[in-house]
């Protein structure tokens, strides 16, 4: 693969942007050295300039050339001079002599110049058309020209003065005309931005033009209008003008002479003569046009410069609103700029506006300022002053002046200079930080917390009163310490941990709020809430401290702890109540069973007599009676202990209510109420609590039922906006708005009277409300006198896919004969009753009166269904049930029902998370406890035979 192959587009323009420029300089030395050397020989003549140098020269000075890069220029020109002299010279040995000192000869004028003036050459300067036109037009050519002389005398040359003055002269004129001209012109653009080109500057270059060639064409004696043509050319463009004005002259003067034209042809002395007269001429137009051009440009430079910093110093004035007076010594005569003018608020004029401008200062101040002045004079003292003065608008303006005296040579003072500055704005400023700070101080000082300030070292700055009545310290004491003297020692890693967090994100701090203890000065400790933020620079924004707030809260914390021993009681309160409710619930419900299950039992005994069977019959609605309102009672305590648990599941809701609405239809019917029910966009499912549902149904619609005497009691149960709104109606007596209020509190009751028609606890409306407010709803009545009442309530419900299958006994399953149960109670009635329902049924019953007992009689028998009391003396039902299954007895896997007094379905999970199979509840049911009993031994019996 090749060079330029493996060369990307990028470096081949990298090398074009380095190569370019090199070629085109080698390029123009061959020719321009070439046509120096050939074409006066042709012509009979020595070469009057030698450009070649020039163009060499131009590049090592041209702004921006560093030393490698004038080292490829130099090269490049020398191999350009080098080439041009090899084929114009016939000897190679000359061609390579003269060549190697004209190389000397730039690199000694480039190097001479930069040391001399710098890196950067400025033609339109004298100092540096000075130094350029010594340098490269006479030092460096004269040098040069003597050593290339004598090594080419040496070699071929019988003439070497000749030689030396024909060197000097031609590089000399070379590096004046061109040198210039190429610097001019690469720097054109500055160039023109500083003294564009007008029509005049055309006009003038033109006839400049015309008059060379009409002077070497006619031939006439002329040649005096060339310079005076070349001035005006100069007067125009300045430093262009010049450089281009020389080259029209220097391209006419050679071209014409070469070709034997214009006025030198006649001039005696021959082609030497005439070339020496040439170059005399074209020397002179450079001495003529280059000074010229630089006296024009550092005028008009100076110029501008006057007016530039005029127009600053009036910007400055106006900006700083300062004004510049002066008071001669000898006369005691008084100037004023502009800015004074406009700071008195006066139109600019003579000594009347000053006089007029200084009597509106006050007269106080104004006599101060002229005895300084009177002083200063003598003395030579400086002095300042600060004064007010009236304007003519009526406005009062503070003003702050300053003077110097100047002196002469023997320290006489010859006049007084001084400025004037309106400081109204600052002093406002001044009087309104300083009302600012008073303030800040007065209210830090009333303020009940400590406000303090410390800097990044942690010392105090700054501490307000408050720290003596909350510490004992005084603000004194305290200024100057570390931040951590108050902070207990068991708070100080606290509070350091936070003071760096607030300095670590100081660019966006957060609101930290930091308790920790301080010590008093009497030994004692008090409790403070610090909120500590950044102090910042206000001119920087730079973080230098911190300023803090800190608020005695001791009274707060005692609080607190008092509040916290009083949440730790109420917790320990709800436990014990928890417990209480529990062993009620097991107290009441016990003997319930056996009022229940004995008098359900005799009510199913075919030969009873009528009397006893209604004897029994009453007996068992006043215990059903009872039970409900233990239920009401026991849930209420459950809703306010916060032990109530809401499970949603995917539950068929239409269905769930008319179930419910069934319930109800026997009593409904028995007064003559019609029972109904309309749905609207009720989904197929909700995400509900079925059994808080049926509970909330049961207690509304009951009230219902209840309260009506006729008429019809209707269910109304729509679906929106992921809510179930659910309305039970009536057309009761209806409630005024003070039974309204009555309604949802607790053991509140419509009617209290001892007379009242209808019974009940109070308690089922305000379950109702705990249950819905539980499940994130709202519940409410309208009603009025003789019109009814509407219960409404609405709960959040979630339309799902389908209902879940939800295990519950099969009621059609067959109680197997023979089956072992053992039953575990400690209240022998509750055993008897269990053996009376599952006795006729065939089941062989062993009975054990505590859990101790339970686990012994389990591992030496083996039973088909434990039924567990819960509560009993010594080992409960739960360790006795756990017993059984980690002894590894025969009833490791025997199904253990759970004799529960609680009917909350969380119970009961909790339970079958324990190890249970499933609750019994209390009071029993007969044909609840056959169904369950029956469905455990026939799952047992399929689980037995799969095994098998």
């Amino acid at each position: 693969m090749t060079v330029a192959a493996m060369a990307g587009p990028g470096d081949w323009r990298h090398w074009m942007r380095r190569g370019a420029p090199l070629l085109g300089l080698g390029l123009a030395v061959l020719v321009l050295a070439w046509g120096s050397i050939v074409l006066p020989r042709e012509a009979g003549h020595s070469a009057p300039l030698w450009p070649a140098n020039a163009v060499v020269l131009a590049a090592l000075l041209a702004p921006g050339t560093g030393r490698r890069r004038a080292m490829e220029f130099l090269a490049a020109g020398t191999l350009g001079n080098l080439a041009a002299a090899l084929i114009g010279i016939h000897s190679p040995l000359v061609a390579l002599t003269s060549t190697g000192f004209n190389t000397f000869e730039v690199a000694l004028s480039a190097i001479a110049l930069r040391r001399v003036i710098g890196p950067n050459l400025d033609l339109a300067r004298v100092r540096h058309l000075l130094a350029f036109g010594l340098i490269a037009g006479v030092i460096a050519p004269l040098i040069s020209g003597v050593l290339a002389t004598g090594a080419i005398h040496l070699l071929t040359s019988p003439r070497p003065a000749s030689n030396l003055l024909t060197w000097v002269a031609a590089d000399g004129l070379g590096a004046l005309i061109f040198t210039p001209l190429l610097l001019t012109l690469g720097d054109i653009r500055r160039q023109l931005a500083e003294k564009p080109v007008g029509a005049k500057g055309v006009l003038a270059l033109s006839a400049l033009i015309l008059v060379c060639a009409g002077v070497y064409w006619i031939r006439a004696p002329l040649a005096f209008l060339i310079p005076l043509a070349l001035l005006v050319t100069v007067f125009q463009l300045e430093m262009l003008g010049a450089v281009l004005g020389v080259l029209c002259v220097t391209v006419l003067a050679v071209a014409l002479n070469l070709s034997h034209q214009g006025p030198l042809v006649n001039v005696p002395g021959g082609a030497v003569a005439q070339m020496l007269l040439a170059q005399v001429f074209l020397l002179s137009t450079v001495l003529i046009s280059l000074p010229t051009a630089v006296v024009l440009t550092q005028r008009r430079r100076l110029q501008t410069s006057a007016a530039e910093q005029q127009r600053l110093a009036a910007l400055a004035e106006d900006i700083a609103g300062i004004g510049y007076w002066r008071l001669e010594a000898s006369d005691l005569s008084m100037t004023w700029s502009d800015g004074m003018f406009r700071i008195y608020g006066l139109t600019p004029g003579g000594p009347e506006v000053i006089a007029a401008g200084n009597n509106q200062i006050e007269p106080v101040a104004l006599a101060s300022i002229k005895a300084k002045a009177a002083r200063a004079l003598q003395t030579g003292e400086p002095f300042q002053e600060h004064f007010s003065l009236t304007r003519a608008d009526g406005s009062v303006r503070q003003m702050e002046g300053r003077a110097l005296c100047e002196t002469d040579e023997s320290g006489r003072v010859t006049a007084i200079v001084g400025t004037t500055m309106d400081i109204t704005d600052q002093a406002d400023a001044a009087t309104a930080v300083a009302r600012s700070e008073a303030r800040f101080r007065a209210l830090a000082a009333t303020a009940p917390d400590i406000i303090c300030e410390s800097n990044l070292e942690g010392v105090y700055t700054y501490v307000s009163d408050a720290c003596l009545e909350i510490t004992g310290f005084t603000p004194e004491e305290m200024v100057g310490k570390d931040l951590y003297t108050l902070v207990h020692a068991d708070d100080i890693e606290h509070v350091q941990t936070t003071c760096r967090a607030l300095f670590q994100n100081r660019e966006a701090p957060p609101k930290i709020y930091v308790e920790f203890r301080a010590n008093r000065k009497d030994g004692g400790v008090v409790w403070l809430e610090s909120r500590p933020v950044l102090s910042r620079d206000p001119a920087t924004g730079r973080v230098i401290g911190f300023i803090d707030c800190a608020r005695d809260i001791t009274t707060r914390k005692a609080l607190e702890a008092e509040l916290e021993k009083a949440r730790l009681a109420a917790i320990e309160a709800a436990e014990v109540k928890a417990a209480f409710l529990a062993n009620m619930s097991h107290e009441l419900r016990t003997p319930l069973t056996s009022v229940l299950g004995f008098t359900r039992l005799a009510l199913d005994q075919p030969d009873l007599n009528p009397v006893s069977r209604d004897f029994i019959r009453k007996a068992n609605n006043g215990g059903a009676a009872l039970l409900a309102t233990v239920n009401d009672i026991l849930d209420f305590s459950k809703l306010e202990a916060g032990q109530v648990e809401i499970r949603p599941r995917p539950t068929e809701t239409a269905g769930l209510i008319r179930d419910t609405l069934e319930l109800f239809s026997q009593s409904a019917a028995a007064k003559g109420l019609t029972l109904t029910l309309s749905t609207k966009n009720l989904p197929p499912a909700l995400e509900i609590d079925p059994d808080r549902l049926r509970q909330l149904l049961l207690n509304l619609v009951g009230n219902a039922v209840k309260f009506s005497e006729a008429g019809e009691v209707r269910v109304e149960a729509a679906w929106s906006r992921q809510k179930l709104k659910i309305s039970v109606i009536d057309q009761g007596p209806g409630l005024s708005a003070d039974q309204q209020s009555l309604l949802f509190l607790r053991f509140s009751q419509i009617d209290g009277s001892t007379t009242r028609r209808h019974g009940g606890t109070g308690l089922g409306l305000a379950i109702c409300r705990g249950l819905v407010e539980a499940m994130g709803g709202s519940i409410g009545v309208k009603s009025a006198l003789g019109r009814g009442a509407r219960f409404h309530f609405e709960i959040p419900a979630a339309a799902t896919a389908a209902t879940q299958a939800v295990d519950e006994p099969d009621d059609a399953a067959v109680f197997p004969p023979g089956a072992r149960v053992l039953v575990v109670d400690d209240h022998r009635v509750n055993r008897e009753l269990v053996r009376a329902i599952l006795g006729p049924l065939g089941a062989d019953l062993t009975e054990a009166e505590d859990g101790v007992e339970a686990v012994a009689k389990a591992q030496t028998e083996a039973f088909d269904l434990i039924l567990m009391d819960l509560r009993m003396p010594g080992l409960d039902g739960t360790g006795a049930m756990q017993a059984i299954r980690s002894g590894g007895g025969p009833n490791a896997a025997t199904p253990i029902l759970a004799f529960s007094a609680d009917a909350d379905s969380a119970g009961e999970a909790r339970r079958r998370a324990m190890g249970f199979n499933g609750d019994i509840l209390k009071p029993l049911v007969p044909a609840s406890l056959i169904a369950i009993a029956a469905h455990h031994l026939t799952s047992r019996e399929t689980a037995d035979r799969a095994v098998a």
